[in-house]
């Protein structure tokens, strides 16, 4: 789900490249047109490929922490996008991307970004398998035949339920 989407994601963003070139002015689009169908179609599928992400981090949370991991999912969230910020004004300003030339440098610009945000696929074997991790986020694999269900009957709730009813009980 997370390379599917990371490279949604990246061919999405590329559509950047279309504007900065001239070719949607070239085929009849204006630029205010395609800047807000662009930046609306990329914000809302940017919040739907964030929702791996959350389902990760609840499977993977350990009972009674779970406001505390997304706090810090956030902060971090938050470090990475004024990190990137940050590297962005710099790499810009290396590039010399500047109204004074024209904006010349800005397809590479753009183009050394998109393909940046490929980065992160290179941590993706850190990310747990479904089923692995701290508390109740097992997979149904994980589960079947547990108390023989020969059938594959409707696998059992996950461990978190059950401590939340034994101690409520």
């Amino acid at each position: 789900v997370f390379a599917t989407t990371a490279l949604a994601g990246a061919a999405l963003a590329s559509t950047q490249l279309l504007l900065v070139t001239g070719w949607s002015r070239a085929h009849g689009v204006s630029d205010a047109v395609f800047v807000l169908a662009d930046s609306a179609v990329l914000a809302a599928l940017g919040q739907a490929a964030f929702m791996p992400v959350l389902v990760l981090a609840a499977r993977s949370c350990p009972p009674g922490v779970e406001a505390t991991l997304f706090a810090a999912l956030m902060s971090v969230l938050n470090a990475g996008t004024a990190a990137g910020g940050a590297a962005g004004a710099a790499l810009t300003a290396a590039l010399g991307v500047t109204a004074d030339d024209g904006f010349e440098g800005l397809p590479t610009l753009v183009a050394i970004c998109v393909g940046a945000s490929l980065l992160p696929l290179a941590l993706l074997p850190l990310v747990p398998n479904d089923g692995e991790g701290g508390g109740g986020g097992e997979g149904e694999e994980g589960k079947k035949g547990e108390k023989g269900e020969a059938d594959g009957a409707a696998a059992p709730p996950p461990r978190r339920s059950a401590r939340l009813r034994e101690a409520a009980e």
